[in-house]
């Protein structure tokens, strides 16, 4: 599951901040994926929020060392949260928009491989109708902009091509 929620913001003439949330549970090698597709847009999201459920630490490291490795202009600021408690992927979600401090929310499932162009594609969108901006509603489903369709099989699902 992937959409994107607009947030009020106080000026619409700056450019509006985007906040991406990534719930996951114990799959360290598909969330890597994930956040490498999210830290790899043509234009850099401003937080990344990962909201970790599993039973280690290893998904933590692996994104840790990923955001780490861009250069500071391009680095989003990160907040990582591993709580074994947090019950399930919709309260991890809510975790996280509790946390985010964007204008636009991006939320993207730790099984999805985000096109390149979608945080780009998102804010085009607010730049060319901008009074979107100012409402506080659910924008669009990002599985809309999917080419491909699901399998099933537990593979990464490209969006927004």
């Amino acid at each position: 599951m992937s959409y994107a929620l607009v947030r009020v913001v106080t000026s619409p003439a700056t450019r509006p901040t985007v906040s991406a949330i990534v719930p996951t549970k114990n799959r360290p090698t598909l969330l890597g994926v994930a956040v490498r597709s999210l830290l790899e847009q043509t234009v850099s999201v401003n937080e990344l929020i990962v909201v970790d459920q599993s039973d280690s630490d290893a998904g933590r490291r692996l994104v840790t060392a990923l955001v780490a490795e861009l250069p500071a202009a391009r680095r989003p600021r990160l907040d990582y949260v591993l709580d074994p408690t947090i019950n399930g992927a919709a309260a991890a979600r809510n975790a996280g928009l509790d946390r985010a401090g964007g204008d636009i929310l991006l939320c993207c499932d730790d099984d999805v491989v985000a096109d390149p162009r979608v945080v780009g594609s998102l804010l085009t969108h607010y730049a060319v109708a901008p009074e979107w901006l100012r409402r506080s509603c659910l924008v669009g489903d990002v599985k809309r902009w999917q080419r491909g369709l699901r399998s099933g099989t537990g593979r990464q699902t490209p969006v927004g091509q």
